[in-house]
């Protein structure tokens, strides 16, 4: 918004509500989800990282400032150890170090707000672009190859995920 309307103190509001989610919102390397009577609570689940990352990545297609693409590495690296399937690709919605569920679930399918693994996809092919590094591109790869039979059964409820496809295929013609 900042950009579109020539408008600097949107870019100020959202670097300021970036600034209290690392100040107040984190510890050490883990994100919570709320935040009540000055405290952080609930660990914060695989679209809480997704989304954040996006935000960073979004601040620094804004500010310009490497900062944020420095922050959306680091959340995006814990968001790896806590969620990534590394063998099949794709996010689990809750970390591994949740003794509370039976059972762990990736979500693919796109709501009104699209799924973590939506939101991962374009991000790491944002920060491939970014950053250069491939490593993200073979994420995004095993993510779409998670959920590929998926799409293709019913391609109308992965909306934003197939648009993070067209990304990626777009990235992977760009490359050398």
């Amino acid at each position: 918004a900042s950009k579109v309307f020539e408008h600097p103190a949107y870019l100020e509001v959202a670097r300021n509500a970036a600034q209290f989610v690392l100040d107040r919102m984190t510890k050490g390397n883990r994100l919570y989800r709320s935040f009540k009577d000055s405290k952080a609570n609930i660990s914060a689940f695989s679209e809480d990282y997704a989304f954040m990352i996006q935000a960073f990545l979004d601040l620094h297609d804004a500010s310009l400032d490497p900062f944020w693409i420095d922050k959306a590495r680091d959340f995006d690296s814990t968001a790896r150890d806590l969620f990534e399937d590394e063998i099949h690709g794709g996010l689990f919605m809750a970390p591994e170090d949740d003794t509370l569920l039976i059972a762990r679930e990736k979500i693919g399918i796109d709501n009104a707000v699209p799924s973590p693994n939506s939101v991962a996809l374009m991000n790491f092919v944002r920060l491939n672009h970014l950053c250069g590094d491939t490593d993200y591109l073979d994420r995004a790869r095993k993510l779409t190859q998670c959920f590929g039979r998926q799409m293709t059964a019913g391609p109308l409820a992965f909306s934003e995920m197939l648009r993070g496809v067209d990304q990626l295929l777009k990235s992977q013609n760009d490359q050398p």
